[in-house]
């Protein structure tokens, strides 16, 4: 059961609501005990919507309300959306030269795609948007925005141009509709635009440190509180942690001519963690953690992450930033 303040914040700014808030009537309608529900929206992926109005605050909201029974596992969301990023990211290497980064594919889930942007924007430091494309080439995307370029508004103007055939939101996030054959143009018109509003390249991120962690601290019970405290998004962002005195035991380059950095953890605590660090192929951070193999401990940020892939109680971090040990 997700809620989120419509034109304002993306459903990804606000955590879950407590499960035992909600009850059913005779019918099967949702009752809930801190909203009044004032009419059905639509069924979005995942769950049917519903406007309702907070009896506290008299804020309107629209309510996501998800039965679990017919829709994926957690699991298997994280797996896709996890598969998916992995894929995102290899096509957005491509795109190391522009402020905006478009990408899309048709086997990608449309219930994910939103998620996906916004882990773009956070490893990219720059506005995302992915799209989710049928077999008739007709197209459905999400996009994520930096502080400073107003996505919303953006996407509007393409639709009144015709560039796109529909969509909107506001200055963070943004959804449209469109053919696979406008996504060039729709993707020369965001860059433009960008670059009229900011500039040529993205502001320099500013990453704030939620904690210090150490590889051994890096368990699944961390992960799944973790959950609990999402879902993430611009008015709650995900926690950073950070990594001290970390040797690089193994590290080498993966993906698609070779775009990201593989390696694994050793600070001393007990035993290995496995990380990755996207789209540093080529970069001085990529540089950093391949020469460091065996060398001097680095200090490591990133976000803790299951590793799906692996499956059990395989952990992994998301690296986004290395610095060397001083004093």
């Amino acid at each position: 059961l997700w809620d989120y303040l419509p034109n304002q914040r993306n459903v990804t700014d606000i955590p879950p609501v407590d499960s035992k808030a909600m009850s059913l009537d005779a019918e099967s309608n949702p009752i809930f005990r801190d909203y009044k529900i004032s009419s059905f929206i639509g069924r979005g992926h995942f769950g049917k919507v519903y406007c309702a109005m907070n009896k506290k605050s008299n804020e309107r909201v629209a309510v996501k309300v998800l039965d679990l029974k017919e829709q994926l596992r957690l699991e298997d969301v994280l797996a896709i959306e996890q598969e998916i990023r992995a894929h995102a990211m290899d096509m957005a290497a491509e795109q190391d030269d522009r402020p905006v980064v478009l990408v899309g594919h048709p086997d990608w889930h449309e219930g994910v795609i939103g998620i996906v942007a916004g882990r773009l924007r956070e490893v990219l430091g720059k506005p995302a948007c992915v799209v989710s494309l049928g077999a008739d080439g007709a197209g459905k995307g999400s996009g994520r925005s930096i502080p400073g370029f107003r996505l919303g508004s953006a996407v509007i103007a393409a639709s009144q141009a015709g560039v796109i055939a529909g969509g909107g939101g506001h200055d963070m996030a943004a959804g449209f509709s469109l053919d696979q054959g406008q996504m060039g143009g729709f993707h020369d018109f965001l860059c433009d635009r960008f670059t009229r509003d900011i500039g040529a390249e993205p502001p320099r991120q500013v990453r704030a440190v939620s904690g210090l962690l150490s590889t051994a601290g890096v368990l699944p019970e961390l992960a799944d509180w973790m959950e609990r405290l999402g879902p993430f998004g611009s008015g709650n962002p995900e926690p950073r942690f950070a990594l001290p005195d970390c040797r690089i035991s193994y590290a080498k380059p993966v993906g698609k001519d070779g775009a990201h950095i593989s390696c694994r953890l050793d600070d001393g605590s007990g035993g290995t963690l496995n990380a990755i660090a996207f789209q540093a192929g080529g970069t001085p951070l990529g540089e950093a953690l391949v020469a460091g193999r065996g060398g001097a401990p680095l200090h490591i940020l990133g976000r803790i992450r299951r590793d799906h892939f692996r499956g059990g109680r395989a952990m992994q971090v998301e690296i986004e930033d290395a610095a060397p040990r001083t004093g």
